[in-house]
């Protein structure tokens, strides 16, 4: 079963009193804790790895980055003529919500040269 962000999102949510769909209006920097983040990257055009460390450092603008997993490969699917992806996973804290987290990542894709053309097809970079 593919992962489910909104689901995984409430789930984190929720103890705090906030649903996913309230979220943005809260700035989680007026919460007593930074909440942990975990960021799945990958990339399968180009310089994959130099793709992979660039969202890294981009991401380590917007949240404390504390670790990151090795970068592995694997294969693509749905849209699966195309090359292998790298990927790997980092994590973190931010006081950001999830909503602004998730323009200012979408951002950075942009700024990394990612162009949505077929959903699940090759990407510079992609953080989800």
């Amino acid at each position: 079963m593919p992962f489910q962000a909104e689901e995984y999102l409430n789930s984190a949510l929720i103890p705090l009193g906030i649903v996913l769909s309230d979220a943005h209006k809260y700035h989680f920097s007026s919460f007593p804790f930074m909440p942990r983040i975990y960021l799945g990257l990958g990339s399968n055009i180009g310089d994959r790895e130099a793709y992979l460390n660039s969202a890294v450092e981009h991401l380590a603008a917007l949240a404390t980055i504390d670790s990151c997993s090795p970068f592995y490969s694997t294969t693509p699917w749905g849209h699966t003529q195309q090359p292998d992806f790298l990927n790997a996973v980092a994590s973190g804290t931010t006081a950001l919500s999830p909503r602004d987290l998730l323009v200012r990542c979408q951002e950075i894709e942009h700024a990394l040269g990612r162009v949505r053309t077929i959903p699940n097809g090759p990407r510079t970079i992609d953080i989800d």
